[in-house]
C-alpha cells in the first residue's frame, strides 16, 4: 500500500465496478451516485480497468475526492508515485494497493486478475471493512 492508508477506515465507501452490460442510463445514474458519495466526503474504490471507471475515478481525482486505486502491478523498491498520483497521495486523498508482488513483465491483465481486484473493491468498500 502506498499513500493514506486511513482511507480504509472510512465509514462511506463504495466500489466503483461497471460492466459491459451497463445501459448508458445505468452507468449515468450509477456515476451521478458514487460522484455525490464522493462529494459528501466518501471514497470510492475501484481498480479502474474499464474506460467508464477510469472516467469515474479521473473525475473524482480532478474533484479532489477521496479514493482508492487497485493495482494490478505491485510497487517496486523506492517507489513513489509521480505527477497527479504523488499529489493525491500528499494531501491524503489517494491510497493505492496491490494485491501482488512488484513484476517487470509486460502483460495483459487476465480477466481473473480483474475479478480478483473488483471482489477486492467491494470487500474494502463493505461498511463491516476491516
Amino acid at each position: 500500500m502506498i499513500g493514506n492508508q486511513a482511507l480504509l477506515a472510512y465509514p462511506e465507501k463504495a466500489a466503483v465496478i461497471v460492466h459491459r452490460a451497463y445501459s448508458d442510463e445505468e452507468y449515468e445514474q450509477m456515476k451521478r451516485r458514487w460522484l455525490a458519495l464522493g462529494e459528501n466526503g466518501g471514497v470510492l474504490v475501484s481498480a479502474a480497468i474499464a474506460a467508464r471507471e477510469k472516467a469515474v475515478m479521473r473525475e473524482a481525482r480532478n474533484r479532489g475526492y477521496r479514493f482508492i486505486v487497485l493495482r494490478e502491478n505491485g510497487f517496486p523498491p523506492l517507489y513513489k508515485p509521480a505527477g497527479e498520483s504523488f499529489d493525491a497521495c500528499s494531501s491524503g486523498t489517494l491510497l493505492q494497493i496491490s494485491p501482488w508482488e512488484y513484476h517487470m513483465n509486460r502483460c495483459t491483465i487476465s480477466r481473473n486478475q480483474c475479478l480478483q481486484l473488483n471482489r477486492l473493491a467491494e470487500l474494502i468498500a463493505d461498511p463491516d471493512y476491516p
